[in-house]
């Protein structure tokens, strides 16, 4: 049981996700979260898998081309792999974009996800092919050409350029689970719309169902995560 400060609101909802009791709200200026942790056992990880859900706004932030909902960067530099959403007025404005370096910019979904509406998001990477699910429906695929590496950054709601947060997120996000194993379509679709409870699922490395802290409160306070 891994315990993560967080400087977030929590906002108490219905509906906005199946099954959720709370959801991590990101206001777009400062907010994110820091997992760095994973490094290490993602390193040693030739397959896994990365899974949440999230609900933003269109014009999500008119200052960056892109923001960052989960990321993965070196101890310096520039990126390793990103899981982001093009910001108002770019190309890619509202869809999922997946940037891979060395080879920048490799998938870009043809779903938006930036309109007021809740999406599950997946990434599976199994050996050297990364695939894109959105909503459980496959939105892509490309050749993963980075390397994970035991010093790594992971964060979510922002993307690290050398050591200066950056491309913040604004909008929600709920039920981030880390596999260390490539689910398939079906195991993505039959566990997305449901919390994990009683005894999880072999290779989940870690998971933040965002269920502690006080309902539309600051929550500066405490998030219990498996991991």
């Amino acid at each position: 049981m891994k315990i993560i400060s967080t400087l977030f609101q929590l906002i108490f909802c219905s509906s906005i996700f199946a099954q959720c009791n709370n959801v991590l709200s990101f206001e777009g200026d400062d907010d994110y979260v820091t997992f760095n942790s994973l490094a290490a056992p993602m390193s040693l990880a030739p397959d896994f898998t990365v899974e949440f859900w999230m609900k933003a706004d269109l014009n999500n932030n008119t200052s960056s081309p892109r923001v960052g909902l989960f990321s993965i960067n070196p101890g310096v530099g520039n990126n390793t792999f990103l899981i982001t959403m093009g910001g108002s007025g770019s190309t890619q404005d509202g869809r999922i974009v997946l940037v891979d370096d060395p080879t920048g910019f490799d998938l870009t979904s043809p779903q938006v996800v930036g309109d007021n509406v809740c999406h599950h998001v997946a990434y599976v990477r199994t050996g050297s092919i990364g695939t894109l699910f959105i909503d459980g429906g496959l939105a892509g695929s490309h050749v993963a050409d980075y390397v994970l590496t035991s010093t790594d950054r992971y964060s979510i709601g922002q993307e690290w350029d050398n050591t200066i947060p950056s491309d913040f997120y604004n909008g929600n996000m709920d039920e981030l689970r880390i596999w260390t194993t490539a689910r398939t379509q079906s195991q993505i679709q039959s566990t997305m719309n449901t919390e994990l409870t009683g005894t999880l699922p072999p290779g989940l490395l870690a998971y933040y169902d965002f269920n502690q802290g006080i309902p539309s409160g600051s929550n500066n306070t405490e998030f219990s995560a498996i991991e």
